[in-house]
Parts: structure tokens; C-alpha cells; sequence
């Protein structure tokens, strides 16, 4: 998996923000776990292997300029992540928050921290998302070049209730971003959130 450290900086850009928080212990980590992609569905959706992810999830950051941007001051109670890799060339963070406010704002908080790299028609409202779900559900991508070569981003944000799902899709090994397959192989994860959050899909 070439691509950790470029995952890791794009979720700091998205509006992460609870600095040095780890996962929490216990229930909340257990519910929030189940939320994510289990083996056998990312098996089943082109052969994914899942790695469970590590670590905390860290604070603010500027818009996409390098602005500096004022995300929502929501406090996070616990999260899960994991990463789904394809070969050495294609690889999908997601990370599940718990949150103690309105998951809601941060995907508003998100398409203004993007308006200002963004055509002069500014942001869609679900952006590049097939499927909207959830309360609010916002999609975006874009191609870039780092010292191991081209590559292709999809981010992917789904708000309900108190529950936050991003996946952050890096891959080398095509030229276009493939939205359908990032909402396929999470079809059932994003379901089981909605069910807890209590939205209707």
C-alpha cells in the first residue's frame, strides 16, 4: 500500500477535528466497527483485501488554497477506520465517526472548504455522488502526481444523525475516478450507518 501517507494527509484536509483523539474503548468502538466494510463484502466487490487502520484522527486544517478555514467545533466521541487495498495500486481509506453534534455540517463545511478551487458554478450540492444518502452526502475528485507516480482521488462523505462516514480512493492505476465502485463496495456499511443514525435511505 504505496499510497498511506497521501491518504492520511487528504483525511486531514477534510475536516477532521479532534486532535490526538485515539478509538475509543468498548461500545462505542464495537458499534462503530461494525459500521465499516466487513472481508467478505470487500471480497465480494472486486476482491478488497481490509486492514484495520490505526491511530488518531487530527485537527483542523486550511481550505483547499491553503486558507485558513473555520470547521464546525464538534467534539468526537469515538471513531473506527480501516484501509481496503486492491494490489499496490488502488487503495480506499474509511473512517467512521461518532460524533456529539450534527455529522451534517462537516460535508456543508467540506463543499465551502473546496468552493474556492472550485469552477466558477461552484460546488454541487452531493457533487459527484450517484446515490445521495443519508442527511447529506458529498463526493468529489481530482488527479495529481507524487514521487511514485499519477494518481486519481475520490473522496467520499456520508452524514446522518451523529454518524459520519468518509472513504478517500487513491488510484495509481487508472486514469478516471470510479465513484460507482467506491458507493458499490460500501453499500452495505453505509447502510448499516443509516440504520443507526436512524435516516432513511
Amino acid at each position: 500500500m504505496r499510497n498511506l501517507g497521501l491518504l492520511a494527509a487528504v483525511a486531514i484536509l477534510t475536516g477532521a477535528i479532534c486532535s490526538g483523539c485515539a478509538p475509543s474503548p468498548g461500545a462505542k468502538a464495537t458499534l462503530l466497527e461494525s459500521m465499516l466494510v466487513s472481508p467478505s463484502e470487500a471480497s465480494a466487490h472486486g476482491g478488497w483485501t481490509v486492514t484495520a487502520g490505526t491511530g488518531p484522527v487530527d485537527g483542523d486544517s486550511a481550505d483547499c488554497s491553503g486558507k485558513p478555514f473555520s470547521w464546525p467545533k464538534v467534539k468526537l466521541i469515538a471513531h473506527a477506520s480501516q484501509f481496503l487495498d486492491e494490489g499496490d495500486d488502488d487503495s480506499i481509506a474509511v473512517i467512521v465517526k461518532q460524533l456529539d453534534g450534527a455529522a451534517a455540517a462537516d460535508v456543508t463545511a467540506l463543499r465551502a472548504a473546496l468552493k474556492p478551487c472550485a469552477p466558477t458554478a461552484g460546488v454541487r450540492l452531493h457533487g459527484a455522488m450517484l446515490q445521495p444518502v443519508g442527511e447529506d452526502s458529498f463526493a468529489y475528485q481530482s488527479m495529481g502526481t507524487d514521487d511514485t507516480g499519477e494518481y486519481t482521488l475520490d473522496d467520499t462523505l456520508i452524514a446522518c444523525g451523529h454518524y459520519e462516514m468518509e472513504a478517500i480512493r487513491i488510484t495509481y492505476s487508472s486514469g478516471r475516478p470510479d465513484q460507482a465502485g467506491v458507493e458499490s463496495v460500501l453499500h452495505s456499511a453505509i447502510r448499516r450507518m443509516l440504520k443507526a443514525g436512524h435516516c432513511s435511505d
